[in-house]
This record gives C-alpha cells, sequence and structure tokens, in this order.
C-alpha cells in the first residue's frame, strides 16, 4: 500500500516538475528565445498533429495546419497572458486553422463543380 502512495507522491513531483520547466520555457519564449520555443514545440508536436489528423482526415493537411499552427504561435506567443494557458492556446489555434483548412477544401469543392476539368469536359462531350 505504501509503495503506491510513493508512486503516485513520484508521479505528481515529475508533473509538477514539467509545469515549472514548461513555465519556464513560456517565459523564455516570450522574451524571444528561439530554442525555448523549439523545446515547447518538440514538447506538443505529437498532440498537435494527432489532433489535426483525427480532426481533417488527411496528413498533408495536417501536416500543413501544425506548421501554420506553430508559425502563428511563435509570431503571437508575447500576447499570451497566462503561462498555464499555453496548451489550450496553442490548441485554439490550431482548430482555427483546420477550420481555414476546410474552408479551402470547400471552396476548391465549389470551383471543381462549377469549372470542370479539361478531361471532364473531354469525357462529357464524349458522351
Amino acid at each position: 500500500m505504501n509503495s503506491k502512495i510513493n508512486e503516485k507522491k513520484e508521479r505528481d513531483a515529475d508533473v509538477q516538475l514539467s509545469k515549472s520547466a514548461e513555465a519556464v520555457l513560456i517565459r523564455r519564449a516570450k522574451r524571444g528565445d528561439v530554442k525555448a520555443f523549439s523545446e515547447l514545440y518538440s514538447r506538443i508536436y505529437v498532440e498537435l498533429y494527432k489532433f489535426a489528423l483525427y480532426t481533417l482526415k488527411h496528413p498533408q493537411e495536417a501536416e500543413d495546419a501544425v506548421s501554420d499552427t506553430v508559425v502563428t504561435a511563435y509570431e503571437k506567443i508575447s500576447s499570451l497572458k497566462k503561462e498555464e494557458s499555453f496548451r489550450s492556446w496553442i490548441f485554439t489555434i490550431l482548430s482555427n486553422h483546420c477550420k481555414n483548412q476546410f474552408r479551402k477544401r470547400a471552396q476548391t469543392h465549389e470551383l471543381d463543380e462549377t469549372y470542370p476539368s479539361k478531361s471532364q469536359t473531354m469525357l462529357s462531350h464524349r458522351m
């Protein structure tokens, strides 16, 4: 019983250390430290990509959305008000980029229907 309690205390301490290390990285990134931002990115990349892939269902679009998110986050990190909100802040940015990808997809689909490709036009004339 005591070993389970000790394991939980150790895990809680590790989580607390990780959160405080992340807070330090966020403060440094807000001051323009590229290496600190890069470390933050490396810690969260897999989660960002999984979210984008689940949302968009297309690997290349997911990569594009994550890339756009990272650029936006880097440019705007100084506007982050609460360090503890970093993860929700960056996922909100990603969610917005995913929505933009859906809009682009819808516009492309509309264009495809409005302006059929040359091969589609040729096939319709043959019939």
